[in-house]
């Protein structure tokens, strides 16, 4: 069950990476939509966070001109990121802004 959670995961965010895409898949699967709008209320009415609902936080914090982003860059002498090419766009910016 779980191996199935995560994959269907990562088709959705692979569909909303690309709005056009996201509009015609969903609009063709509405069930798909249906169920991800359940998760992410499910998610909302636990006080849960997925990762991308993390990533995206971080990355917003970091983005604000927030005062953590100098101390953060201070702190990394080196960045070893493994399998750059299966970073998603979000993923690269977070990372851009911490180099």
């Amino acid at each position: 069950e779980h191996d199935a959670i995560t994959t269907t995961l990562k088709v959705y965010r692979w569909i909303q990476e690309d709005p056009q895409r996201s509009a015609q898949f969903l609009q063709a699967h509405p069930e798909v939509a249906e169920a991800f709008s359940r998760f992410r209320a499910e998610l909302k009415r636990r006080g849960l966070l997925d990762v991308q609902d993390i990533l995206a936080s971080a990355t917003a914090l970091l983005q604000n001109g927030s005062s953590i982003l100098p101390s953060l860059r201070a702190q990394l002498r080196v960045l070893f990121i493994d399998e750059w090419q299966d970073t998603d766009d979000e993923q690269g910016v977070f990372l851009s802004l911490l180099m």
